[in-house]
């Protein structure tokens, strides 16, 4: 008896998670039309934030950190273009080094260029440290999952986004920084403002500058 439960206790979960559109087989090398667990988190369609028991399915086996892109029309970060955009970086499994900032598990920074500090390339935690300058109403952001196979890729980036100008702005370095965590392109632009509305286009995109990420995020700033 108990095993014909227990079959069709199986047999409904799968009818549930085929209706979802989730594969049954969760962080598995997918070969079915169903998404994995591991695949929605790179697309972003699943936010681990919201996840109750993420260790149940072993996601701390493939999440290095989370990645944020944020955009503001507030603020300014160069010497003729108003608003700004940059990075929060969330480490999710050790210490790791980002360029040459070393950040402890569970804690966040924030990268971004800057022409206007004295230093032109990139800042940690002006941004953090700036925060509340940023209108909660014209801050658009995205976050994205970075893997474990991907986390090198992006750290090893970095040193060639160390710079700025007035055709490699923050807005390029934001968005150069955020293609290499493997999430969806987002368009070439050159201002925040066009980087804000590029970002409103994308699905789960949230508006504000309340996420946790980076409110916690360190203040001590410092130039790569």
């Amino acid at each position: 008896i108990m095993k014909k439960y227990k079959n069709l206790f199986v047999t409904v979960i799968s009818v549930l998670l085929t209706i979802m559109n989730i594969s049954p087989v969760l962080g598995v090398e997918n070969n079915s039309e169903y998404p994995t667990l591991r695949e929605l988190v790179i697309s972003g369609e699943i936010d681990l934030k919201e996840m109750v028991m993420p260790e149940e399915y072993s996601l701390n086996e493939f999440v290095a950190a989370t990645v944020s892109i944020y955009a503001s029309s507030s603020g300014s970060s160069s010497l003729s273009t108003s608003g700004h955009a940059w990075i929060v970086i969330r480490e999710k499994r050790a210490a790791r080094t980002y360029g040459n900032y070393r950040v402890s598990n569970g804690n966040s920074i924030t990268m971004g260029t800057w022409g206007n500090k004295g230093y032109d390339g990139i800042w940690y935690n002006l941004e953090s440290k700036l925060r509340t300058s940023f209108s909660p109403s014209s801050t658009v952001y995205l976050k994205t999952a970075v893997m474990g196979d991907q986390i090198n890729t992006f750290t090893n980036a970095l040193p060639n986004l160390n710079s700025w100008s007035l055709t490699n702005n923050c807005t390029g370095f934001a968005i150069k920084a955020w293609s290499k965590t493997g999430a969806p392109l987002i368009a070439s632009v050159t201002t925040p403002t066009a980087l804000r509305d590029n970002i409103k286009k994308v699905s789960g995109y949230k508006t504000g500058i309340s996420d946790s990420d980076f409110v916690d995020a360190a203040t001590d700033t410092r130039h790569y």
